[in-house]
């Protein structure tokens, strides 16, 4: 194996972590919005809680296109 392919093969953290890490952020604000936000907090902690299952759902969907 060269080396520029075990460049590609191996990840670093952020390339791994990276977006799970920001679904968490989000998530998590979308939480804590919902929890100690008002009315109009409401509005953002909807979407932000509903960001996960909607990426999740994307994925699930390609995933069946190959099988």
């Amino acid at each position: 194996m060269t080396e520029a392919s075990a460049k590609k093969t191996i990840g670093n953290s952020r390339t791994v972590f990276g977006m799970p890490f920001v679904l968490a952020c989000v998530s998590l604000g979308g939480l804590l919005a919902a929890l100690l936000g008002d009315e109009s907090w409401r509005y953002v902690s909807w979407p932000a809680v509903a960001l996960p299952l909607v990426v999740t759902g994307w994925y699930l969907v390609r995933a069946r296109k190959f099988f």
